[in-house]
């Protein structure tokens, strides 16, 4: 009994001490948690939205200069006319400058220390919200180059601040000056000019549509709009890759090269605007940059010599070098007469090669060929166009097309029309169909897509894109809402519907600096965010090493967040998803008819289509809608965003962004057409594959 009495007290003891260390660790752990929570805190210097800076004070030992967005989205110095604002600089200003975090407190600083670090004077960036203003003192790269040393308005400390975000906050007047050629890009070129020393290459003139040429041959041969056009677009998109020297005058031209043998190319605009660019004679195979003088405002500009290759530009360059007008394709054959005389021979033409314009006729033949080799070699594969034409795609081998959102056109229309600045603010910019208050019909799309989709559907499918990478994302100019509404759209039309990566989450644009060469497409190609730590996931590499930059913004989405949000945009395309698979009647090739379609009157602006047996309605704008479409009392609403009634015959759609798909004209007992959970779940595993019949015989596409 004394034993017995020993050994439960020894395992009392032992519990006491094991819950007490358990005790004191958990309770050291949360203590070094707070502590660690407080210390991340103290080094976030900056924490704001960039979208809500409205105003930036920009200050160096060299400049400073007070930029605010202009009336067109831009932003410009308001206290100055010696610069013009690179909008695409201040936007990163904006993007790295709001969530600034330091990666070191150093404590704080005394006079000495400041001077040394270069905080005696400092660049100071001063950014305004509507409620708010924060002051960031930038200094001196570490010698180490990987961090630069900052301050905070209101805070006494150093801190150290990683040169990938820093370094875009150390501002030179060069990056922020605007450095594309032409002040007002807008404006339409109407005439250029090109001389070499004193040689006259060509001056060429807008007449109505067309270009002529009125030197030196002086309108008396036809001009090339195709390569003239070319030209115009490489003018528009020039930018000059360094500033020089300014206030050049005729004396100084020798210094840079300028005074002999130079190439002289004058723009002319619509507006009136007259660009004179003096070029340095070069040598394109030895010249890796070449000067530039811009006449009318005496700077000196630096190209990459292999941007400015039209100045090789010749007469003939631009001239039509069509021999007969005569289509090449109407040509089986042709002999040559020589000296007043036939030659005894026909020289066959294959008509296999030649120009290629509208019909696309040689570029068709193309791609039978290599769906005939296909064909055989691999029955199984599907050929998918970026071609946006139907017509010609989907005819000649083809499987799949998309239904690219060009400017103007049907899907355009649908999520993107856009009348202002591409900011990444829904609705700033928005005309689009699914925009709550746009009042656009559904007609815009509808007049574009039915004439296409009624010629080629037996032949392929003409699928709808979330966007791709050269277009803008969605979330541009849609809010979350419209998002979903838009999504069930297209998830329910015709076609293999693609989604971007990133369009599932609502991933924002990001109006950044464009790297690829060529309009806003770089916004729309920022690293997958996938969670909340560094680079959202995408990468463990620094900031500054990424291509990209990712979106800094404090409510920037995430999938790990959207997982774990039952509400959110990532479930709604997975359940619509589920939806689309669970029924046959919403296969690619599943039938569609429009059903109703009215123009807009109002708000009111619904638009309802069948596919199979299933009916599709949608409603967006933020007013309740009746349809008149005859259905059955009991007809039962399968899938639903917001509300959706079926009475009377008519579908009651609510306000405010409602879709709904029902069984057209049958009770619940009567639709027969939803797949199994076994189909599904091999329509899954299959990668949605469906047949259809298509060009050459039956084959594979996704569903």
């Amino acid at each position: 009994m004394k034993k017995q009495l020993i050994l439960g007290l020894t395992l009392l003891l032992m519990v006491a001490i094991a819950l007490g260390t358990y005790f004191f660790v958990d309770h050291y752990q949360n203590q070094k948690d707070a502590e660690e929570s407080e210390k991340s805190a103290a080094l976030q210097l900056t924490t704001f939205n960039s979208n809500d800076i409205i105003k930036l004070d920009l200050h160096t030992p060299e400049l400073d200069y007070t930029v605010e967005p202009n009336d067109s989205a831009e932003w410009e110095a308001v206290n100055a006319t010696d610069i013009r604002i690179n909008t695409y600089y201040i936007t990163a200003l904006c993007t790295y400058g709001a969530t600034l975090t330091a990666s070191e407190d150093l404590g704080p600083a005394d006079e000495e220390t400041k001077k040394s670090d270069g905080l005696d004077d400092p660049i100071a960036i001063t950014y305004y919200t509507d409620s708010a203003q924060d002051t960031i003192y930038i200094g001196n790269q570490t010698a180490t180059k990987e961090y630069f040393y900052v301050m905070k308005k209101g805070d006494d400390h150093i801190y150290l601040v990683s040169s990938d975000s820093a370094g875009y906050l150390a501002i030179t007047k060069e990056q922020l000056r605007y450095r594309y050629i032409l002040q007002d890009k807008d404006s339409n070129i109407c005439k250029l000019s090109l001389s070499h020393g004193d040689d006259l290459a060509y001056q060429l003139e807008k007449a109505d549509s067309a270009w002529i040429m009125t030197e030196p041959l002086q309108n008396t041969v036809a001009v090339d709009s195709s390569q003239v056009s070319s030209l115009v677009t490489t003018l528009i998109q020039l930018q000059i890759d360094d500033f020089g020297a300014q206030d050049v005058r005729e004396a100084d031209y020798a210094k840079y090269n300028l005074d002999k043998n130079c190439y002289v190319f004058q723009i002319t605009q619509e507006n009136g605007d007259v660009t004179t660019l003096r070029f340095e004679d070069y040598d394109p195979l030895v010249s890796s940059y070449i000067n530039c003088l811009n006449e009318e405002t005496g700077e000196i500009w630096r190209f990459d010599s292999s941007y400015v290759t039209f100045l090789q530009g010749k007469t003939t360059t631009y001239l039509l070098k069509t021999v007969c007008k005569v289509g090449i394709d109407e040509i089986s054959a042709m002999s040559i007469q020589y000296n007043g005389s036939y030659n005894d021979r026909t020289l066959s033409i294959d008509t296999t090669f030649g120009v290629d314009y509208e019909n696309k006729k040689y570029t068709c033949k193309i791609w039978r060929n290599i769906r005939d080799m296909l064909d055989v070699e691999y029955p199984e594969a599907a050929l998918i166009a970026e071609w946006n034409g139907p017509r010609m795609s989907l005819k000649n081998g083809f499987d799949m097309d998309f239904y690219l959102n060009w400017q103007g056109n049907g899907y355009n229309w649908l999520m993107r029309h856009y009348d202002g600045a591409m900011d990444s603010n829904p609705h700033n910019i928005g005309k689009a169909y699914f925009c709550k208050n746009s009042g656009t019909g559904i007609d815009k799309f509808l007049d574009d897509y039915l004439p296409a989709y009624k010629a080629t559907h037996k032949d392929g499918l003409w699928c709808f894109i979330t966007c791709n990478h050269d277009t803008i994302r969605p979330s541009a100019g849609l809010t979350t809402d419209e998002l979903r509404l838009a999504y069930a759209t297209i998830f329910t039309l015709p076609g293999a519907p693609f989604v971007y990566y990133g369009d599932e989450i609502g991933m924002r644009y990001l109006p950044l600096p464009t790297k690829e060469g060529g309009y806003f497409r770089t916004g729309s190609r920022t690293p997958m965010q996938w969670d909340d730590t560094a680079n959202h996931g995408f990468s463990t590499a620094a900031a500054d090493a990424l291509y990209l930059p990712v979106d800094t913004a404090d409510d920037a989405p995430t999938v790990e967040a959207q997982q774990a949000d039952p509400n959110s945009l990532l479930h709604a395309v997975k359940s619509l998803l589920a939806f689309r698979h669970a029924h046959r009647d919403l296969d690619s090739d599943a039938s569609f008819k429009v059903l109703y379609a009215p123009k807009a009157k109002g708000d009111y602006r619904p638009f309802a289509w069948q596919r199979g047996k299933l009916t599709c309605a949608v409603n967006p704008a933020g007013a309740a809608a009746d349809l008149p479409l005859k259905l059955k009392d009991g007809t039962r609403v399968l899938y639903a965003i917001g509300e959706a009634v079926v009475k009377d015959g008519e579908l009651h759609l609510g306000p405010e962004l409602r879709r709904a798909g029902v069984n057209r004209n049958l009770t619940s007992d009567e639709y027969e057409n939803p797949r199994s959970v076994q189909e599904v779940k091999e329509k899954n595993n299959s990668c949605h594959y469906c047949y259809y019949k298509g060009t050459g015989g039956h084959r594979l596409c996704p569903s």
